[in-house]
């Protein structure tokens, strides 16, 4: 009996793509030898017409693409998340739809999987899509260092896992996180395949400053203590800064202009420091009364 791969797409402005995409795909699903293979594609309430696409492309492949539609946009996790729900395979792979990931290296992955690894991730040691996105180099290597050592230098969202991993990653419900480093929080070793990064040959990417913001306020948010601690450390700084103009006022009494110039400084720097504290606090207060709720991650308007 054949084992099932399952292969997960989140969908978001990718109307363009996928004419090119899923036949690609298709096209290619021989080379997954004894296995019997699924692909679930999930639409993250895109605007544009990628669910209509979606549908023609089903229509073409009945037997092996499944197709979902959100209310809304709920994020490409959530997506990510409703795509291992619903699959049924024994091992399930996750992979963006613009191929800029090379979808061949899934063979390559899946031999990882068969020698025995639960967790398979394609590593990105190379660029060739036209930029070096300077921010997400750092993003990454600052989440490595400070959140979870175990996380790649260069991040990943390219990966295959086992059902095992799959079922334990059900469990976790961190709607305002990330769902890399909700896989390498199960602890599970894991492989690292590398790969070069290929160029984006349709439109362009929904991945704008706003959306690396938010994520970024996500993975620290959830995943790390270090933005409360940042503001720990800055407030000790202000004290001791403020004990040393003290001492400086006692020397140089305190109609010094070099002095009542530092304290000035020294007020603005406080008050800056509080309003981020405050807002900082707003923040995990926010997340936390969110996730209290209890709402689900997403809503499915219908799938087929």
């Amino acid at each position: 009996m054949s084992n099932r791969f399952s292969i997960v797409i989140p969908v978001y402005n990718n109307e363009k793509n996928l004419p090119i995409t899923v036949p690609f795909i298709m096209e290619r699903l021989y080379m997954f030898v004894g296995y019997d293979v699924e692909v679930i594609m999930v639409c993250d309430g895109s605007p544009d017409a990628s669910y209509a696409v979606m549908k023609q492309m089903k229509r073409e492949y009945p037997d092996v693409l499944r197709i979902v539609r959100f209310t809304r946009n709920f994020g490409q996790g959530a997506a990510t998340r409703c795509g291992i729900d619903l699959a049924t395979g024994d091992v399930i792979g996750v992979i963006s739809c613009d191929l800029q990931d090379p979808f061949e290296l899934f063979v390559e992955m899946l031999k990882e999987y068969e020698k025995g690894a639960d967790l398979v991730i394609g590593r990105r040691v190379k660029r060739n899509d036209g930029t070096s996105d300077l921010w997400s180099k750092a993003f990454h290597r600052t989440v490595h260092k400070y959140i979870d050592k175990r996380y790649p230098a260069g991040g990943f969202d390219f990966y295959v896992m086992s059902r095992r991993v799959a079922e334990d990653f059900k469990l976790i419900d961190a709607p305002n996180g990330s769902t890399q480093l909700a896989l390498l929080w199960l602890g599970y070793d894991y492989v690292e395949v590398p790969y070069e990064r290929q160029h984006r040959e349709v439109g362009t990417s929904g991945w704008n400053a706003s959306k690396k913001i938010m994520a970024a306020m996500g993975f620290f948010a959830t995943y790390s203590p270090i933005l409360t601690r940042m503001w720990l450390f800055a407030g000790m700084l202000v004290l001791l800064f403020a004990l040393a103009l003290l001492i400086a006022s006692c020397c140089l009494g305190f109609q010094s202009q070099l002095v009542s110039s530092l304290y000035q400084f020294l007020t603005l720097c406080g008050i800056g420091l509080l309003f981020f504290a405050v807002a900082l606090l707003g923040e995990y207060s926010w997340r936390g009364y969110w996730q209290s709720l209890d709402r689900p991650r997403y809503i499915i308007a219908e799938q087929e």
